[in-house]
């Protein structure tokens, strides 16, 4: 797959199909193989485009600059290098935060929305257990290394209930470690992403897991109830990443709703 110096980062991406773009964004300590089961599909109608976050899959890992403003530019970086125009954007758990950020700040670039599993800058649902956790996986990364946090995060409650756990750890579950071990922790912004959801003016869809963990469910709701026109699907038997864990299922709402934006171009 070709990568690409942006922002000083190298950004590993794919591109199949052609007509109207379809930008997959993954989460937290995942690569692009996040959405193998959506990127063919996509591609018959649509270019589907995917890549790795900074510091994630094989794209470069700078000390710093793990913030989601700066996730959000590295995508528009890479939407200008590939001149994708206007385009669909596909995001699961932190990157639907990613996504939420560009259609607040660059919505030109947006033509609709479809987050699964996302989570929001700025929710303050996260019980005790969950932020804990996370403290707990920079801890191990700065004391006993970045391999040492990942086990710890593998038995993360986000995973317990993904489909062919083995095959998403050996194929999917690729970080660097590099946001756990910066130097200085990201600045919030002034106004939280979760309190502009009222301003998001495009088509959105919520996709979320039947067996969600519950402040993921929490914010779906916020996304429903907050983004004007904003629909939500529950994936029957998925877990946090209904792209993984229940693929045709997913992929049927995931074509309807594009399908029902603009006729795809092939």
């Amino acid at each position: 797959m070709p990568s690409v110096n942006l922002r000083g980062v190298d950004i590993r991406y794919e591109v199949q199909g052609e007509g109207t773009a379809v930008v997959f964004v993954p989460g937290f300590a995942t690569n692009l193989h996040l959405f193998d089961h959506q990127a063919g599909p996509v591609s018959t109608r649509y270019r589907a485009v995917r890549f790795d976050l900074r510091g994630h899959g094989q794209s470069s890992a700078p000390p710093e600059g793990y913030s989601t403003a700066e996730y959000a530019e590295d995508l528009v970086a890479l939407m200008e290098h590939l001149n994708l125009g206007r385009a669909h954007i596909v995001a699961a758990s932190m990157g639907g935060a990613i996504a939420v950020r560009l259609a607040l700040r660059r919505p030109e670039l947006v033509r609709s929305l479809v987050l699964a599993g996302a989570v929001i800058d700025g929710f303050e649902g996260w019980s005790e257990e969950y932020r804990s956790r996370l403290r707990r996986a920079r801890k191990l990364a700065q004391t006993e290394g970045v391999a040492a946090a990942v086990a710890d995060w593998k038995t993360h409650p986000f995973f317990a209930a993904t489909r062919d756990l083995a095959a998403f750890f050996r194929v999917v579950l690729e970080t660097s470690g590099a946001s756990w071990l910066q130097r200085g922790r990201p600045e919030a912004p002034g106004v939280a992403d979760i309190d502009r959801l009222r301003e998001i003016e495009k088509p959105t869809l919520v996709v979320v897991g039947e067996k969600d963990v519950d402040p993921c469910k929490e914010i779906a709701d916020a996304l429903v109830r907050l983004v004007p026109g904003a629909r939500r699907v529950v994936i029957a038997g998925a877990g946090h990443l209904p792209c993984w864990d229940q693929p045709e299922a997913f992929n049927r709402a995931l074509l309807e709703f594009l399908a029902a934006q603009a006729p795809p171009a092939r």
